[in-house]
């Protein structure tokens, strides 16, 4: 385990707005560039970002260029269209950022396997880290955020960095969360589940099995009908229907890209 720090210069890429609030106080020591892809409308078209840009002010953080941009229903459609390329150009841009800014560390939330959008944007962080190694021969540490269960939960993991948050920082934590658009139900639940003190603790836990592929069904599966049925969704988002192809979309970047770089050498 080691301990956080400012020596990094990171850039985190949240799926949708309020997964930034699990590392508040990694964001305020570290003031890394922030992309977060959606707006966090959902199917009710309500967006939440004007949240996080709450989250980030606090944080001394400023947006970065990818910031809302995707409305959570556009990028749902991408996945059910099968559309590859639109997830190789988020690692392209993401790589191009991280190349041009001089970042060493990347840290976005892990495939926990309930929420597909969440787990497609974990295989293009892992892709954008491949990337710049391959296009810039620069390693770039990948980090993960874990968004259920107990935020404390891997402390003493060797290849985990731990933040301890001060009383100021996680009062502000706290009041933010349960102020949060959408979310302040589920922050009370979780604080009633976990306690205050749990948030205090924040982990980032190294990656060392990118673009991984699951072994068992994902929860989105099981819980994906159950939406379709209640008609907040059209379809059914399975990992081997739709996840899978953005998978190889990567991987198969990932090659064409590596086989000239081979050849040449």
């Amino acid at each position: 385990m080691v301990q956080a720090n400012s020596l990094c210069k990171a850039l985190y890429v949240g799926t949708h707005p309020g997964q930034e609030l699990r590392v508040f106080g990694w964001l305020t020591e570290n003031k890394p560039d922030v992309f977060i892809l959606t707006d966090g409308s959902g199917p009710k078209g309500r967006p939440r970002i004007d949240s996080s840009r709450e989250t980030l002010k606090a944080s001394g953080v400023v947006p970065g260029l990818l910031f809302g941009s995707h409305t959570d229903q556009a990028v749902y459609s991408r996945l059910v269209s099968h559309d590859g390329a639109f997830f190789v150009d988020l690692a392209e841009m993401i790589a191009t950022h991280v190349l041009g800014r001089g970042i060493n560390l990347l840290v976005a939330p892990t495939a926990d396997g309930f929420n597909p959008v969440q787990d497609a944007i974990r295989l293009v962080v892992d892709t954008a880290c491949r990337l710049v190694a391959q296009q810039g021969g620069k390693h770039v540490e990948n980090m993960g955020i874990e968004l259920r269960g107990k935020p404390s939960e891997g402390v003493g993991d060797r290849l985990s960095r731990v933040v301890i948050l001060q009383d100021d920082i996680l009062e502000r934590k706290l009041k933010l969360a349960r102020s949060f658009e959408g979310l302040s139900d589920l922050a009370d639940a979780e604080l009633v589940k976990y306690g205050s003190e749990s948030f205090r603790v924040e982990v980032l836990r190294r990656v060392t099995r990118p673009l991984m592929v699951p072994c068992v069904e994902p929860d989105y599966e099981r819980h994906g009908s159950e939406r379709v049925a209640a008609g907040l969704y059209p379809t059914v988002i399975r990992y081997s229907d739709h996840l899978a192809p953005v998978n190889w979309a990567l991987r198969s970047h990932l090659e064409r890209l590596y086989l000239p770089m081979s050849r040449a050498a």
